[in-house]
């Protein structure tokens, strides 16, 4: 698993108490700091080649990112509707990811934020993908 990088968060908050460090097996509230920019567009996900474990990921860039650079993208999933969890980041010359990795059957959303150097924007959300 990929570390989070501390530089774009506000604060993880852990059982109510901020916290610098995260342990495999925390649950974290993210709390991220405004990265002047809007979110990735036009997000689709699909399983790659269909019913496999393998999904592919691919957005556009913000529409507009007011002379802001983009850093890198962060990547996360939520499960049956669940939290959002992180999956990786990816370069910010990079609009799509793949992610090979066991999905057990649930309905399934993947977020993209892209992070600049003063903060990360907001999430913009794929299609809902289907594992049976």
């Amino acid at each position: 698993m990929t570390a989070v990088d501390f530089n774009y968060v506000r604060q993880a908050i852990i059982g109510g108490k901020s916290v610098d460090k995260v342990y495999a097996g925390d649950t974290l509230v993210w709390e991220f700091m405004d990265g002047g920019v809007q979110a990735p567009r036009n997000i689709s996900a699909q399983f790659d080649p269909p019913g496999t474990y393998s999904v592919w990921i691919v957005w556009d860039p913000p529409p507009t990112n007011h002379g802001i650079t983009i850093a890198k993208y962060f990547l996360s999933y939520s499960r049956d509707g669940s939290r959002e969890v992180f999956l990786s980041y990816a370069p910010s010359n990079s609009l799509e990811f793949t992610l090979n990795q066991y999905f057990p059957p649930a309905t399934y959303r993947f977020g993209v934020r892209a992070l600049t150097n003063i903060g990360t924007g907001p999430v913009g959300y794929s299609n809902t993908l289907v594992k049976s």
